[in-house]
């Protein structure tokens, strides 16, 4: 049987650990993302040619604007 928990007080953790020390729980690390494709690969064909090149004007005339400022 397993469990995902917030916690929402620090003290608890040492409660978790002296409980885990005691064998009564066990801590299991969760496994890294299955996707292992690089995040700039993911991406890659979601937008058309010309939609990348107007965000891409965009965020640069934002640039700008921060600059001036």
């Amino acid at each position: 049987m397993s469990y995902e928990v917030k916690i929402l007080d620090e003290k608890v953790v040492k409660l978790l650990l002296y409980l885990e020390e005691m064998q009564m729980i066990q801590f299991i690390k969760k496994s890294a993302s299955v996707d292992k494709t690089p995040p700039k690969k993911s991406f890659g064909g979601r937008f058309s040619k010309e939609t990348a090149a107007d965000l891409h004007r965009q965020l640069n005339e934002m640039r700008d604007e921060w600059e001036r400022i």
